[in-house]
């Protein structure tokens, strides 16, 4: 975009883009939710390390993981047996997730070390695909946050949603020119030109909410022996099962001749003059450390990010206890805060589906803390003493809970009350009814690695997607059975502790209830301003700007009118908000 004295403007903040010749900031791509954009001028915001990383083997070096490829066979350590292995995990920095998994890579993806990016848990008496299970480390088996994120954004690639390839990205590789290339199938040439690489406005399609059926496959990273850094002259040795190459063997043959083009033994004990040292392939080798090639998959953001391979990434991740909506830019990443009672890890997205993988309401405040950054700094703080904090506490002081079940609009657990007699282990039998069965059975752990894949038709998808809306048969979605348990289940146990206080006649509801629905009428009746505009994650007002609440809570609210709905906030017109008939001052008895 040009300004009023002739120069160019770069992308704001919250945006990026890799293309020259944009016309304006609204060409601009935006940052995708949970992702801050904090530079003006952004062109890469995710880097090649964001990437999906490959299984690494690892061996016990003196109690210490480390690479099996850094070891010949003759010295090679003791492997860790599938207990020592998953106890890693207790002692990793990434404390949060899994860096270390016990079984076996699944085929036909795996290099010449070892690694790959398929793999099967298993331990030896189950393994399906190699000789022995092992142990194996991988700290971003999906990616990075920020890649992650970018892929449940821009979804499957360009050409696989409109049905033909864009332009393409510029790159610090590529000069800024005009590239004379046919046109696309059905692109009308009266109207413009199509431009080359890197050139001109890429409008590319996006979810702002998650979508379950916007997904695609990611890529992988493979060893590759020819991007040898000749930087960094490390020897690494090859895994004889899966060294399909065969070739020199840098130990062996160390000298590298110019008119052979290869490495040889000056020695002349491995092979005659005039030819090239070679190992015969599935033997192990000592080579040089290379480089790892990227295999793209289906995602768009796999051509985003692996543009460039030394290039840090200039966005990041939404910063802890905080929420990020689309287009986020450095001064408006702490606009809106967790709401309490939950925990907003880094990356937090606003989406209040718990099917959403990083969503504002997916992790409760653990049982015996409570979090709110309204009245804490720190968001999670230990239960003060002689008060009781179950799961989901907000406040112990006024006895506040989450409201888990009221902000995702569950039913209330008490509209069907038949009790059942169920298993619960061992010898063990108890009476519940089917949502406590339900809440039970969402925390196990053999729940959450059990998918379930369902079908889903054009119309049940977000209707925004022309991707999804126009397709013409259902889309499949798998989903882990907890996440469907949990989506039933009113965590935070609000509407029980409710009855139990009921039952102890410690608060009269009945008189409270009617309380609240005369303040109803009367704002029914005498209202004049327009419904504050709260905050998407704690429903405060921000300090600035739009609170956007309606877009992500949509059936949170109604208000009075067209009119006060449209004065509150004008752009949130078209994304349905909910409004009543005008005044209302004579109500049916009740």
């Amino acid at each position: 975009e040009i300004d009023g004295f002739g120069s160019c403007i770069p992308c704001p903040q919250g945006t990026w883009s890799k293309n020259w010749q944009l016309r304006e900031k609204g060409e601009c791509t935006r940052c995708p939710t949970g992702v801050v954009c904090p530079l003006d001028g952004m062109t890469a915001p995710c880097s090649f390390d964001d990437l999906p990383q490959p299984f690494e083997p690892v061996v016990n070096f003196k109690g210490m993981p480390a690479f099996e490829y850094e070891f010949p066979i003759e010295t090679m350590p003791q492997p860790f047996t599938l207990d020592e292995c998953l106890a890693l995990n207790s002692k990793s920095k990434h404390t949060d997730k899994q860096e270390f998994y016990y079984g076996e890579l699944v085929p036909p993806y795996i290099d010449i070390l070892g690694r790959g990016p398929h793999f099967r848990e298993s331990d030896d008496l189950s393994i399906k695909y190699q000789s022995t299970a092992k142990c194996y480390r991988n700290a971003q088996p999906d990616g990075s946050l920020l890649y992650m994120r970018m892929a449940d954004y821009y979804g499957p690639q360009y050409d696989i949603q409109t049905g033909f390839f864009h332009q393409g990205y510029g790159s610090s590789l590529l000069l800024n020119q005009m590239y004379a290339v046919s046109p696309p199938k059905g692109f009308d040439i009266r109207l413009t030109y199509y431009r080359g690489k890197g050139n001109g406005f890429i409008d590319l399609p996006k979810s702002r909410r998650f979508e379950p059926a916007f997904n695609c496959t990611k890529g992988f990273k493979l060893f590759n022996s020819t991007l040898v850094r000749h930087d960094v002259k490390r020897v690494v040795y090859t895994h004889p099962l899966h060294d399909y190459e065969g070739g020199y063997d840098i130990e062996k043959c160390p000298t590298f001749d110019p008119q052979l083009n290869c490495y040889i033994d000056v020695t002349f004990e491995l092979h005659p003059p005039g030819e090239c040292c070679n190992v015969e392939k599935f033997r192990q080798r000592a080579i040089l450390l290379a480089a790892d090639q990227f295999y793209h998959g289906t995602c768009e953001s796999d051509k985003i990010c692996a543009e460039g391979r030394s290039s840090e990434p200039e966005a990041k991740p939404c910063d802890d206890s905080f929420i990020c909506d689309e287009g986020t830019s450095l001064e408006n990443s702490l606009k809106y805060p967790c709401p309490a009672g939950f925990i907003c890890g880094f990356g937090t997205t606003p989406d209040t589906k718990l099917e959403a993988p990083s969503g504002q309401l997916s992790h409760l405040c653990d049982e015996g803390r409570y979090c709110n950054r309204m009245i804490s700094e720190v968001g999670n703080e230990v239960c003060p003493r002689n008060y009781f904090c179950p799961t989901g506490t907000a406040d112990p002081f006024e006895g506040r809970l989450a409201n888990d079940g009221l902000l995702r609009m569950l039913p209330s657990p008490f509209s069907d009350e038949s009790i059942h007699l169920h298993y619960l282990h061992g010898e063990n039998f108890g009476f519940y009814c089917d949502h406590e069965m339900k809440c039970a059975a969402s925390t196990k752990p053999s729940l959450k690695k059990r998918f379930q894949t369902s079908w889903k038709l054009p119309d049940e998808t977000d209707s925004i997607l022309e991707y999804l809306t126009r397709q013409q048969k259902p889309f499949s979605i798998s989903m882990n059975e907890a996440t469907q348990l949990e989506a039933t289940c009113e965590r935070d146990k609000k509407s029980h502790f409710i009855q139990q206080a009921i039952n102890r006649n410690d608060c009269n509801c009945h008189s409270k209830f009617l309380i609240l629905a005369a303040i109803y009428r009367l704002w029914k009746c005498t209202s004049i301003n327009p419904l504050d505009d709260l905050g998407l994650g704690e429903p405060t007002v921000p300090s600035m700007g739009n609170g956007k609440r309606d877009f992500w809570y949509s059936d949170s609210r109604v208000h009075l009118d067209r009119q006060s709905a449209t004065a509150m906030d004008p752009s949130m017109e078209p994304f349905g908000l909910n409004w009543g008939e005008g005044k209302v001052c004579k109500f049916l008895p009740s």
